[in-house]
């Protein structure tokens, strides 16, 4: 008899199932970018260390690896979009509505908010704090890259002191030939 109690209300049950079931794969899809993401900031942070060093071959390995951890979460974003879209067809909603996870929050049961809240907040976390050192990486190689500049100039600057140019004007050439003279006199 509860088995006909069940058959009779199996259109239901299976519907709050399959919405079930996307939410699970929701869950595991956020959990999954929020896993990516603490590589990418562990990638990061690994990355400053090596940018303080200077050491170029280790910069070029920790730069692949973001590289396909970028690609991994581009994959994961599109399950996630996927998962999501799948989700809001099974509320009825309408998929113009609504195509983030924040903006499904409010439709969903009140007791898979917690669960979903809990993952979104960490991925927003590891997003903010990888923003902050991408930022302060950007900052090293800027001052790395200004250092580089003021050698060169600081090169550039020699160099063309120590060669003739006659494109140069005789005031200046004289100029430059006293200055070479008073540092050649013998005291």
């Amino acid at each position: 008899m509860t088995d006909n109690c069940k058959v009779s209300l199996g259109s239901g049950v299976v519907m709050n199932d399959a919405r079930e079931d996307l939410f699970q794969r929701l869950l595991s899809v956020m959990n999954m970018q929020g896993q990516i993401f603490k590589g990418l900031l562990a990638l990061a942070k690994s990355k400053e260390k090596a940018l303080i060093e200077s050491n170029i071959e280790e910069i070029k390995k920790l730069t692949e690896a973001e590289n396909t951890l970028i690609n991994q979460s581009g994959q994961v974003e599109n399950l996630r979009q996927k998962v999501t879209e799948e989700l809001i067809q099974s509320m009825g909603l309408s998929s113009a509505q609504s195509k983030t996870v924040s903006e499904i929050m409010s439709h969903l049961p009140e007791e898979w908010r917690p669960r979903l809240m809990e993952p979104v907040q960490l991925l927003q976390d590891k997003i903010s704090d990888l923003n902050r050192q991408n930022e302060i990486n950007h900052q090293l190689i800027q001052q790395s890259l200004e250092f580089c500049q003021h050698f060169y100039d600081l090169l550039s600057d020699v160099e063309d002191e120590a060669t003739y140019d006659p494109t140069k004007n005789s005031a200046e050439g004289s100029e430059r030939k006293d200055r070479s003279v008073l540092f050649n006199r013998r005291i």
